[in-house]
């Protein structure tokens, strides 16, 4: 982790940023910066079920397959979820009665993509909450 700090520290030179263009990382690293960004806005803190989703779908990302629930048996189970098919997933008596509108879906700033929130993101894409 240690080695991936320069890639979050705007301050940093070109040099100590050499491991944040490598692929998987860029990509992992890019969520992260796009997350926090997300973080501080007004949106995050009025959307905490979509925020905690966007949170679940990345830190998810980065669990390799020998240690998901059930491995090998689930390699093929669904792991990133849309705000809306995650809400479906809670039991009815801890979700209670559905609400017009629920779950709510916060509007990302420009630039911002966010899995599960996102139309489109390469872990999970959700046009449908666009």
């Amino acid at each position: 982790m240690d080695m991936l700090l320069p890639c979050f520290d705007t301050k940093a030179s070109v040099a100590d940023k050499k491991l944040c263009d490598v692929v998987p990382l860029s990509l992992e690293i890019e969520d992260i910066v796009s997350f926090r960004a997300f973080l501080e806005t007004e949106e995050a803190s009025k959307y905490p079920f979509a925020t905690t989703v966007a949170l679940h779908n990345i830190v998810t990302s980065t669990i390799p397959a020998t240690h998901w629930r059930g491995y090998p048996r689930n390699v093929d189970r669904k792991r990133f979820f849309c705000v809306d098919e995650a809400a479906e997933l809670i039991s009815m008596e801890i979700r209670g009665p559905v609400t017009v509108g629920y779950p709510g879906v916060p509007r990302l700033p420009a630039g911002i993509r966010l899995p599960g929130i996102s139309e489109h993101h390469r872990l999970v894409s959700c046009p449908h909450l666009a």
